[in-house]
């Protein structure tokens, strides 16, 4: 802009002023590492304004010579995974993040050191099965472990039991029995018990970093009577019933009673699930849910009375669940639009399973006519810029996300306006 101004003695006098440039370069603050293993980490920070995001990093101080992808996307929410790198090893590293004007700032440096420090998740699904006067056997599904520091397939070194709140065994999970896909099958006999004893016990499970899980579930059982020496009848007439509601497979059996002429009495029936028990009953029917589509699986069920006495087997049904289709489209939710200036905004939004995303928009209530590219990636938790918008405008929006199997949602329509133009002009 130029401004001319008459001077006294009758001449002009003339001053020209130029645009104001951003020299800025962005503030980096709260920069943290999460999710830290043996072999690395995710690193957050925020700006406070958009800006691209870089890591160096490196066993010793920085400057170092190793730098991550830069992520050009602009934006004031960061991170960066860090992977394979050496387990118990201090790394220093330094973030970078650069503005739409070229300004950049650089962290000072900072560390960390590979370790685990993740727990392993609960074991689950504990069954305590009282098999006589003094014995009680345990069954549990195990943990997995993401911290690295397992010596197998799930990443657990090994299972603490406890009775009534007293740890009295530690079992190394390579000793257990493991199924098909490597996952454990925690097994344990409690022996040396007091007959007509009620018991609780919870399982806990333990990686090579001695992380402990939070405890399984609790089981209660109590031992059987020591005097009665004859067992039940077997179970008969065993059939199964097979329903799928919706993505859920179900299979219901039933079975004609056992006798028990003992003394005891019948205390109930225990049911197997290929050769595994599933579950106890005491009335005459059993639903087991969340089968795995087209699977095979064989049941039969015995009879146990009070003094811990099992029949033999009921005769064996064997059911093959039916291939399922995914048709259900994912659930979108939490739909915002934040970070609005005159030129730029954020979109976000959640799914309720892992799909792609797109975004429409426009200056008329949607369906719109831009559209984003669609962001390949199947995540759960989606961020869309648009970037190059007009000032003081109200745009029109709604999201789409499609799952691994094509099933799409689309949104309803939402709205934001952006921020007025600053000033440029001159007074």
């Amino acid at each position: 802009d130029t401004i001319y101004v008459e001077s006294p003695g009758g001449g002009v006098w003339k001053k020209q002023f130029g645009e104001v440039s951003d020299t800025t370069p962005p503030i980096i603050s709260n920069v943290r590492i999460e999710n830290l293993t043996l072999w690395g980490g995710a690193i957050f920070w925020d700006t406070n304004e958009p800006a691209d995001g870089q890591i160096e990093f490196g066993t010793s101080p920085c400057p170092c010579s190793t730098v991550t992808p830069l992520i050009s996307d602009l934006s004031t929410l960061h991170v960066i995974n860090l992977s394979n790198l050496a387990p118990t090893t201090t790394y220093y590293y330094r973030v970078k993040s650069k503005d739409s004007a070229g300004n950049m700032r650089v962290t000072d440096n900072l560390s960390f050191r590979t370790e685990d420090i993740t727990p392993p998740n609960s074991p689950s699904q504990l069954i305590a099965t009282s098999i006589s006067s003094t014995q009680v056997d345990l069954a549990w599904d195990g943990s997995l472990d993401i911290g690295g520091t397992g010596i197998v397939s799930t990443g657990v070194y090994g299972y603490n039991v406890f009775r009534d709140g007293i740890k009295i065994v530690y079992i190394l999970d390579y000793l257990l029995p493991h199924g098909f896909f490597g996952e454990t099958l925690g097994r344990y006999k409690d022996t040396g018990l007091t007959n007509l004893t009620p018991y609780n016990y919870y399982v806990t499970a333990v990686d090579g970093g001695n992380n402990e899980s939070i405890p399984s579930n609790i089981a209660a059982t109590t031992t059987l009577s020591s005097m009665d020496t004859i067992a039940p009848t077997a179970p008969t007439n065993l059939a199964s019933s097979l329903y799928t509601i919706g993505q859920s497979t179900s299979v219901t059996l039933t079975w004609s009673a056992s006798t028990d002429t003992g003394g005891s009495g019948l205390s109930g029936y225990r049911i197997y699930q290929n050769n595994i028990q599933i579950g106890t009953q005491t009335g005459l029917s059993y639903t087991k849910s969340n089968l795995l589509p087209s699977t095979t699986y064989s049941y039969y069920v015995v009879a146990y009375d009070g003094a811990g006495n099992v029949s033999g087997q009921s005769n064996i049904v064997t059911v093959t669940t039916p291939a399922i289709t995914d048709t259900t489209a994912p659930v979108i939710s939490g739909v915002t639009a934040s970070q609005i200036t005159p030129f730029f905004a954020t979109v976000t939004w959640t799914t309720s399973e892992p799909a792609d995303g797109q975004l429409e928009f426009g200056s008329s209530v949607c369906p719109c006519p831009n559209t984003t590219p669609i962001v390949a990636d199947l995540v759960t938790a989606h961020v869309i810029n648009l970037y190059g918008l007009t000032p003081a405008t109200t745009y029109y929006y709604r999201v789409k996300s499609k799952d691994a199997s094509g099933n799409l949602s689309v949104s309803a329509s939402y709205s934001f306006k952006t921020l007025a133009a600053p000033d440029a002009d001159a007074p």
